[in-house]
């Protein structure tokens, strides 16, 4: 009787072990899910003006502007604008989003230009990083978000590009290819 005993005690201790992850709440980590997205991206805003050259393939991530503003003004560059352009991701969250990863490659970009990522949902911006040059090669740009802003079911739109400066006289240029963009949930 007493192996009986036994081997039923035993057999209950396992069922309840086995029984207790399911009853217990899920943890944050657990919870957080992460979304990759890929080209082709769609096309996003750009500008600048006539002295930059704007370039975007939304369907390979390739960006690129190109600067050359050859006028001297020791005051002021006057209507000069740097060139920008952008590439965009809409996303319909499935849980709450904590972060947003944007990943590229054959990266060209000069000491007074920036790579740039914004997350928005409506009209509100939710996070934005700029990483200024030099850099070359590939890397991430890492963009944090206000946490609770961004819950699961929200529309947000995330765009990310290169920008220049719009010194004068100068020479600029900004190139990269995005090759992911990585949601991460909180």
């Amino acid at each position: 009787m007493r192996t009986r005993t036994r081997r039923v005690t035993v057999a209950l201790a396992t069922l309840a072990a086995l029984a207790v992850p399911a009853l217990l709440p899920t943890s944050a980590a657990a919870a957080a899910k992460t979304h990759t997205y890929k080209p082709p991206f769609h096309k996003g805003a750009q500008g600048g003006d006539q002295f930059n050259y704007v370039y975007s393939d939304p369907s390979s991530g390739q960006v690129m502007v190109l600067r050359g503003y050859p006028e001297f003004n020791p005051f002021t560059c006057g209507g000069s604008r740097g060139g920008w352009v952008t590439l965009r991701v809409p996303v319909k969250t499935t849980s709450r989003v904590g972060a947003v990863e944007i990943d590229y490659s054959n990266a060209l970009v000069d000491t007074y230009s920036f790579l740039t990522a914004t997350v928005k949902r409506g009209n509100a911006y939710v996070g934005s990083k700029d990483v200024r040059g030099p850099l070359l090669g590939s890397g991430r740009v890492n963009v944090p978000i206000d946490l609770g802003t961004v819950p699961a079911g929200s529309s947000i739109t995330i765009d990310f590009g290169v920008l220049v400066s719009s010194s004068c006289p100068n020479f600029d240029e900004a190139a990269a290819q995005f090759t992911s963009v990585v949601v991460h949930g909180a």
